[in-house]
């Protein structure tokens, strides 16, 4: 959709595919955000994605996590890999 949010608990997949919201997932394994805004928050999983053109990604506690867009920034804490290949942000 165009916007809104979605929230899963203790799910496996949750993808948000619009152009604004947020999706939010504790406990689980994947999350997608191929939208151009919004927000992404991932707690104890294992994979996150965020191919948009800005919003911000936040991990805990996990083991990828990816940043293709043009702005925002990304987060992890207690990973293993990270990656920002967009042409501004942060990584931290």
């Amino acid at each position: 959709g165009s916007g809104g949010g979605v929230g899963l608990t203790v799910g496996i997949d949750i993808f948000n595919d619009g152009k604004g919201g947020s999706v939010g997932l504790t406990d689980g394994m994947e999350m997608f955000s191929d939208g151009r805004g919004g927000s992404v928050g991932f707690t104890e999983g294992i994979e996150m994605f965020n191919e948009g053109k800005g919003g911000s990604v936040g991990l805990t506690e996990g083991i990828e996590m990816f940043n293709d867009g043009r702005g925002g920034s990304v987060g992890l804490t207690d990973g293993i890999e990270i990656f920002n290949d967009g042409r501004g942000g942060s990584v931290g």
